[in-house]
């Protein structure tokens, strides 16, 4: 950014494959993140982002209760 310092705590895993921000650090540091115009805002100026191919896949799924459906059951 310019010659900005920017700090956050961040994790460092062989199971993370991509640099995440979590909606803490972005509030923290006031972001705008327009996306629709694939661009974001931090401390004035103008980031702008480039779109990569998508990845398919499911890494994780949590569940906040006991479900007794089967995996195709529908209703």
């Amino acid at each position: 950014m310019k010659g900005q310092k920017l700090h956050a705590i961040i994790l460092v895993s062989s199971a993370i494959t991509e640099f995440m921000l979590g909606i803490d650090w972005l509030s923290e540091n006031n972001v705008n993140w327009k996306f629709v115009e694939s661009k974001l805002k931090l401390n004035g100026q103008i980031v702008h982002l480039t779109r990569r191919p998508s990845r398919i896949g499911v890494r994780r799924i949590c569940c906040k209760r006991e479900d007794s459906h089967s995996p195709r059951h529908c209703g």
